[in-house]
């Protein structure tokens, strides 16, 4: 699990601070201070290092060409912030902003809208039979299918509403073989580079199995649209279109079960069964496969979904238009206090429907997201076959690297990942469990030395990426398509 992190930043424009992260590395407390004004950086180091801060300076990298300072010491988050605040750099606690989620937003109007749905099932009349028998005699199993199976998948949508989450396998090797470029410089004699398809993060103790509770969890997370979005909605349109009531005799007779009499709602429920179909044939976009998209994965990627949801939108469209038009004095109508109505629940529940959907033109079909336990311990592993006197610069550096890569992921700030490694090498890698030094087998007798910072105009060659096939096979896509 990440290691939290505490972000600050700068109520000021004026000073030389931007942002100041605070974290815990092997028990002990840990400060990263990224300096919007280079010029500035001798004189907060002094001032750092200086009673009544008193913090040890780790160790100096540069990230998106800003000075990043790494400390440790016994001063508490409060009393820095304070000092800082004296001497004119005052900070704020950075709280994550809340984003318009369109899933979620997808989600809410379907519920309530299926809700609605669902309530009309059982306000048919007592007297005019829904041609089924026992349960489904005067209960519209049409709707009530199609409702039910909504409903089902809304609760899917709502506690795993972030798409389809797919682990980003290439973009995964080529950090692993940006990584090995960028140390392999620096790896002892005789070391090598590790395997980028290794396993690195099996070798460290694995969580106890998991129960069939939460195995089902994990599935459904990484399923969540094909289950919830696309699987059980395809149910509920099947049972729009072809009430359940005769799916027994249908198969029985081996033939296609019977159509709803209603013309409006077998086209609502075809029409979105293709609907789904189209999205189901739906791709995450994989920038960082070496093979070059076809025609064929562009469309998937980019209209197969948003095509899918205009094409429900019409379909529900036409269920509300039903419901409010064509069911007034029919057994589709609702009874209450013994009077027929127009189904006005329904023709609302199934406008909500719609407006859910056209939330959803706004949401993406899934995300790959990169193994960052895997990522860690590759790193680790490797920083783990440099000289030790060397670990605590390249440590630094490679974060540095990492979070330039990752600067769209708010997430995943220097700290973030900084905190991540230090504390995979100190567990795994050090004797001494000296969060200082964070040396491989550390040699208490020799004093780790620093390698020199390196700026972001002086990066060498292997912190930059390549842009050629030859040089790096696993580039994203449209790099390789340059040349």
């Amino acid at each position: 699990m990440p290691d939290t992190v505490v972000r600050y930043r700068a109520k000021s424009q004026q000073g030389s601070l931007e942002t100041v992260d605070f974290s815990t590395v092997a028990g002990k407390r840990f400060a990263f201070f990224q300096l919007r004004d280079p010029a500035k950086m001798e004189q907060l180091k002094r001032a750092l290092v200086a009673s009544p801060m008193s913090q040890t300076l780790v160790v100096t990298t540069y990230v998106s060409g800003k000075p990043m300072l790494v400390t440790e010491g016994d001063a508490t988050t409060e009393m820095l912030l304070e000092k800082l605040a004296l001497r004119g750099e005052p900070l704020e606690k950075v709280v994550p902003s809340k984003t318009i989620d369109p899933w979620k937003i997808r989600s809410i109007f379907g519920f309530g809208g299926q809700t609605l749905q669902l309530a009309s099932t059982f306000m048919r009349a007592k007297t005019a039979s829904q041609g089924g028998k026992g349960f489904w005699k005067h209960i519209d199993s049409s709707i009530f299918v199609f409702a039910a199976a909504n409903l089902t998948a809304n609760v899917i949508n709502l506690v795993y509403h972030q798409g389809e989450q797919v682990e980003d396998v290439h973009q995964q090797r080529y950090l692993k073989q940006r990584v090995n470029r960028e140390l392999a410089p620096h790896l002892k004699d005789g070391e090598a580079p590790l395997d980028i398809d290794d396993n690195r993060q099996a070798l460290r103790p694995q969580e106890e199995s998991h129960g069939p509770l939460d195995k089902a969890k994990g599935f459904l997370k990484r399923h969540s649209v094909e289950v919830g979005e696309l699987g059980l909605r395809y149910l509920g349109a099947v049972g729009l279109a072809f009430p359940v009531t005769g799916w027994k005799s249908a198969l029985t007779n081996k033939q296609m079960p019977a159509t709803h009499p209603a013309k409006l709602r077998v086209y609502a429920g075809v029409s979105s069964i293709f609907g789904k179909t189209v999205a189901l044939t739906s791709a995450i976009p994989d920038p960082y496969n070496p093979k070059p998209p076809t025609v064929l994965d562009h469309l998937r990627e980019k209209g197969s979904f948003l095509a899918g949801g205009l094409i429900e939108i019409t379909s529900f469209s036409a269920l509300a238009y039903d419901s409010f038009a064509h069911t007034k004095g029919t057994k589709n109508g609702l009874t209450i206090g013994g009077k027929q109505h127009r189904d006005w629940l329904g023709g609302v529940g199934a406008s909500m429907f719609v407006m859910g959907y056209i939330a959803r033109l706004w949401a993406k079909f899934g995300e790959r997201n990169v193994n960052m336990n895997e990522i860690y311990a590759h790193v680790s592993d490797t920083l783990a076959e440099t000289p030790p006197e060397k670990v605590p610069q390249l440590l630094a550096n490679t974060a540095a690297s990492l979070t330039e890569h990752f600067q769209d992921k708010p997430g995943l700030t220097f700290a973030t990942i900084y905190t991540n490694l230090a504390n995979d090498l100190t567990q795994f890698h050090t004797r001494s469990k000296t969060p200082n030094a964070l040396i491989y087998k550390a040699n208490n007798d020799k004093k780790p030395t620093a390698l020199p910072p390196v700026a972001a105009a002086e990066m060498p060659a292997n912190r930059v990426v390549a842009g050629t096939a030859e040089t790096a096979p696993l580039a994203p896509r449209h790099a390789l398509a340059m040349h």
